[in-house]
């Protein structure tokens, strides 16, 4: 029998072309899709909602998770009680409002943590040796909105200092080797230790909207404007840096959005940045922008996306799986809460959509390798959470996760979500299509609760009414009796369904009268 594939998602494309729902699970290979497992709470809940988060591993192996609040930065401590426990300095922080666009932005130099908010002074913590409690990074120090690492420099933008105040187009770098250190730009000590500033002030580029780090594969870093990207290239004394607008990369109003990912490529690893814009999801590589959704799933993300929302989209990075992952605030959503996740393969150049419960926040995290005596802190095999079958196990593999609407941590651990899968929109050639015969599901993995429906219609301008879901029987078909000028198959499987693959449908389409 003939096969139907499950399409590339393309919401953006006319019928056809691809596929117009497909939901909940993730790009798997160039001809399947994959389970998205479901969140699964394993914290106890942080004391206000979550603004910000990190996670890295020390030397030797150990995760360390940071999650700051409007108030606190918590470090969670993975054992059996699952706590998180309070980090902050004497007095907390005072964070703006959500609303107000206030979050934090992190970033590890070597083994030295830093958060900042914009308000309160830079906050670090040295998590070898460190004390209890995150302190301030130097009295010399802006204040900033965004932080990143570029060569061996902690780089501070978008700056407030008593003398010069704010500077929202201003980046402002330590000391070289030393993020403590910051000596009075223009002095003998800092043209030494090669520490200064750069105001950026190509002002039609708007305000400064992050800055990315990790050596691009066309440059050691790029700040990142509402209307447009700046290369920075180091270049040593006296210059230190360089800065050149990069043509054709389209900036952002979504600072949170910006997600940089090192990747493998024929000559060697490279980072690649990727982010909304207003011109859609972007990957810059430090030298070209590419745009990413354009014609696939740019215009859907745009239509669906609430406008107010657009500057508190937030994205991770899952290595592992060679995904980017955006969380953002679509239809039907309440209040400030995220319920949507596009989730784009980089390898694969594809992306699905996934709806969930309203939630908080999105974290990236990473997972260490483990013994089985390593595993005595966490609890009993019996009541181990996550469970053996997730990522968080795995030697060096990320994972990712949410903050529930209760501000507990919940990482993608638990059994699939419901799936929705379709084929293209299609028929035979000048003839109507019927669907009279036994059509067969193409699942790796569990199929037994699985239903198909036949979407038709007799004219392109026609909305598809759906058939009624037919389940497969103990043989794995479906009987289906329908027809149209143009059909479509969905698949749905219910939540908990466990599979590895979904590629297509087994059909047998039959000719009908020819079109006048």
């Amino acid at each position: 029998m003939p096969v139907l594939p499950f399409a590339e998602w393309l919401p953006d494309q006319p019928a056809g072309t691809g596929s117009t729902e497909t939901r909940n699970v993730v790009p798997r290979t160039a001809k399947s899709y994959g389970p998205m497992p479901s969140p699964v709470p394993n914290t106890e809940p942080l004391p206000e909602r979550c603004f910000g988060s990190l996670t890295l591993m020390d030397a030797t192996r150990q995760v360390w998770t940071f999650a700051a609040t409007q108030t606190t930065i918590q470090r969670f401590f993975r054992d059996a009680s699952g706590d998180w426990v309070d980090m902050s300095q004497a007095g907390g922080y005072t964070t703006l409002a959500y609303d107000d666009g206030g979050a934090w932005s992190s970033t590890a130099f070597g083994d030295l943590v830093v958060f900042t908010n914009y308000i309160d002074p830079v906050q670090s913590y040295l998590i070898t040796g460190g004390g209890p409690a995150f302190e301030d990074l130097s009295a010399d120090a802006p204040k900033a909105k965004y932080c990143a690492v570029i060569k061996d420099f902690l780089f501070l933008g978008s700056t407030n200092d008593p003398i010069d105040g704010e500077r929202p187009r201003r980046l402002w770098w330590s000391s070289i080797g030393d993020p403590h250190d910051w000596p009075t730009p223009g002095s003998d000590l800092a043209v030494m230790r090669q520490s200064d500033f750069q105001d950026l002030e190509q002002s039609e580029l708007g305000h400064l909207r992050g800055i990315v780090g990790g050596n691009l594969s066309g440059a050691d870093g790029a700040a990142i404007f509402e209307r447009g990207v700046i290369r920075i290239a180091y270049v040593g004394s006296p210059a230190i840096f360089s800065f050149a607008v990069a043509e054709g990369a389209a900036g952002t109003a979504s600072p949170w959005s910006i997600v940089s990912r090192r990747m493998p490529s024929p000559s060697g690893a490279r980072s690649v940045a990727y982010w909304y814009s207003d011109s859609g999801f972007l990957a810059f590589d430090g030298a070209a922008a590419l745009n990413i959704g354009a014609q696939k799933f740019d215009r859907f993300v745009y239509e669906d996306l609430q406008a107010a929302r657009r500057s508190q989209m937030v994205g991770v990075a899952v290595p592992y799986a060679n995904l980017i992952v955006w969380a953002y605030h679509g239809a039907g959503t309440a209040s400030s809460l995220y319920n949507r996740l596009l989730i784009y393969n980089y390898e694969l150049n594809r992306a699905t959509l996934c709806e969930l419960q309203p939630f908080e926040w999105l974290q990236g995290n990473i997972s260490s390798s483990l013994t089985l005596d390593d595993l005595d802190p966490y609890g009993d095999l019996d009541s181990l959470s996550p469970s053996f079958d997730s990522m968080a196990w795995v030697s060096s593999k990320p994972d990712i996760g949410v903050f529930t609407d209760e501000h507990r941590f919940a990482q993608f651990s638990g059994p699939p979500l419901a799936a929705t899968v379709e084929t293209a929109e299609g028929g035979l050639p000048g003839r109507r299509t019927k669907m009279h015969g036994t059509a067969r599901a193409l699942i790796e993995g569990s199929g037994n609760a699985a239903t198909l429906a036949v979407g038709r219609r007799e004219r392109q301008w026609d909305s598809v009414t759906y058939d009624a879901d037919v389940p497969v029987n103990i043989l794995g078909a479906c009987g289906l009796r329908s027809v149209g000028r143009y059909v479509r198959l969905r698949l749905r499987l219910p939540a908990g369904t466990e599979f590895s693959h979904l590629s297509g449908v087994e059909i047998e389409p039959r000719p009908e009268g020819r079109l006048r």
